[in-house]
């Protein structure tokens, strides 16, 4: 007996691509003991062999007495049989919650929920729910995480979406969590009322949305609604449209980004008047930025005490910083956000638009240089 559980443990150990040295970490025992029971000179304790069959995601008789038809890649090839698409869809859910069952920390029920079985969304909730907690029960990685947002993010409404979001990443974001809102939006088609939900509270999920570029930037007419898309939830951040001095940044940038599509669809007259946005804002607002300024998110029903500092930045610029004064918020891990000074910018903007009617991108009229006066005037700071 000590030799065949040696042998299964092992092998199970090779096909998850684990270690001893990272088995034995995980039941907390030392690198020899898992090397003994591999090579047969003893035998695992009676009370860790559910914490081994959990580590491999099989049951304890399996782990005893090897695995035989009830693996991964087998279900996966069952889902998709003649046989398994034959059955109602209770006995489809019933065959599924029986696996999950037997396989805990398993991720092939919630994937396969998320993206092949067709049956009823009410009929596949329970089990979702079932399916994802045991599996962040069994293994709370960071990878796990990221899979089970993967799965549910195809089925869930927002408000069930949110709750998994919350849970996994109450007070910190980071731009792998980013990719959870990237991929429900292409999935299912979020409106803006529950994008909006999902920026509540958490100004760290906005500031990431609105830096991420779009998948098709090939295609000039979708770059163009991203950066409209990006601009309206600006503006939707304060009181009266009116976008709130933190994101001024973002709403540069978004207009930046504008102005340029239009100028390579040839769209001048909104060309110019994207870079309008842009210079009045500088003009108006932005150059009165200094060190140490608190700079507000908008509306507290969306963002609370959060808030942004300026700080020094690099060569003369600026950065922002986001601030809370609640205890639970992990400083150490919060974004930054450059400031460019806007006499950097419509320096860079002056020089660009010089390249313009060089390479035949613009005609040089009267619109162009009134323009191009006003970005040298702001490059004089």
């Amino acid at each position: 007996m000590s030799i065949q559980i040696g042998n299964i443990i092992k092998t199970l150990r090779k096909q998850h691509n684990m270690t001893q040295d990272e088995l034995a970490e995980k039941l907390n025992v030392s690198s020899q003991a898992v090397s003994k029971w591999e090579n047969g000179r003893n035998m695992p304790d009676i009370t860790l062999l559910l914490d081994i069959a959990d580590c491999f995601n099989v049951t304890v008789d399996e782990l005893l007495k090897g695995i035989k038809e009830s693996t991964g890649n087998n279900l996966h090839v069952y889902v998709g049989s003649r046989e398994f698409q034959s059955l109602s869809d209770d006995e489809k859910l019933g065959y599924l919650w029986d696996y999950q069952r037997k396989h805990p920390g398993n991720t092939d029920v919630a994937a396969l929920l998320g993206f092949v079985v067709k049956i009823p969304k009410e009929k596949k909730l329970p089990l979702m729910y079932y399916a994802c907690d045991s599996i962040l029960r069994h293994d709370d990685s960071q990878e796990r995480r990221n899979h089970v947002m993967h799965c549910i993010s195809n089925v869930y409404d927002d408000e069930e979406f949110m709750k998994y979001l919350k849970r996994l990443a109450p007070y910190n974001y980071n731009a792998t969590q980013g990719e959870w809102f990237e991929e429900r939006r292409w999935l299912v088609g979020d409106t803006q009322a529950s994008r909006m939900q999902h920026y509540k509270n958490n100004a760290l999920i906005i500031s990431h949305f609105l830096f991420r570029q779009s998948r098709l930037t090939d295609i000039p007419e979708l770059d163009i609604e991203w950066n409209l898309e990006k601009i309206k939830i600006i503006e939707s951040l304060g009181d009266d449209g009116i976008v709130p001095d933190a994101w001024l940044p973002y709403y540069v940038n978004a207009y930046l980004s504008l102005k340029s599509n239009y100028i390579e669809s040839g769209e001048f007259d909104l060309a110019y008047d994207a870079l309008d946005k842009i210079l009045d804002v500088f003009e108006n607002r932005m150059s009165k930025f200094k060190v140490g300024d608190i700079l507000s998110l908008g509306k507290r029903s969306l963002f609370g005490d959060i808030t942004m500092t300026v700080m020094p930045g690099y060569g003369g610029d600026m950065s922002a910083v986001f601030t809370q004064k609640d205890e639970r918020f992990n400083f150490d891990r919060v974004s930054w956000m450059a400031i460019f000074l806007p006499a950097r910018v419509c320096s860079n903007l002056y020089n660009s638009m010089l390249e313009w009617v060089k390479s035949g991108k613009v005609p040089d009229d009267e619109e162009y240089r009134k323009h191009l006066e006003r970005v040298k005037r702001l490059t004089k700071g």
